[in-house]
């Protein structure tokens, strides 16, 4: 009877054991969420930051074209340098855009697996508790079988004592 009750305490804090680990990994989970979700928002503000600045070169480039306007003998040479500035903020545009959305189609990823992991996480800990609470059950039962059988041996022991009686009294 001891031995099973070992047993199920050992089981018991194994169980424990495995739960304390799921929320562990449910916590770093979590925490990985949670940066993920802080990155985004730094990229955010840095994609804000470069349609400001990108904002600001159209605005140069119109002044100068309205420089160009007015100054017909620097007109080619501005012209040129406002196209070459054009090209090279839009390949940077180009290449930021192609840059977020590789980032974006990582953080996606990132927060399916963190999804996925946290799904399983959860559904892990239902298993765990279902096993704790079956843990609990059966010592319970087997609880209450000892009080019965120290009950039992208590009755027997008043049955020897009362035959005991009678057989003194004969």
């Amino acid at each position: 009877m001891e031995e099973i009750h070992e047993e199920v305490h050992d089981r018991m804090n194994k169980i424990q054991t495995q739960q304390d680990k799921l929320a562990k990994r449910t916590e770093e989970t979590h925490n990985l969420a949670q940066e993920t979700v802080k990155k985004v928002d730094k990229l955010t503000e840095e994609v804000s930051n470069i349609s400001k600045k990108t904002w600001e070169l159209e605005q140069q480039i119109e002044k100068n074209k309205q420089d160009i306007q007015q100054k017909s003998e620097e007109q080619e040479e501005q012209k040129e340098n406002n196209n070459s500035l054009l090209e090279r903020f839009t390949e940077l545009e180009k290449e930021t855009l192609t840059r977020l959305q590789s980032i974006q189609q990582e953080v996606n990823q990132k927060l399916e697996e963190n999804k996925k992991e946290l799904q399983q996480a959860k559904e892990e800990e239902k298993q765990v508790q279902k096993q704790l609470e079956k843990a609990e059950s059966e010592l319970e039962t087997l609880e209450r079988q000892q009080e019965f059988e120290e009950e039992l041996e208590e009755k027997e022991a008043e049955i020897a004592q009362i035959e005991q009686q009678e057989l003194e009294k004969k």
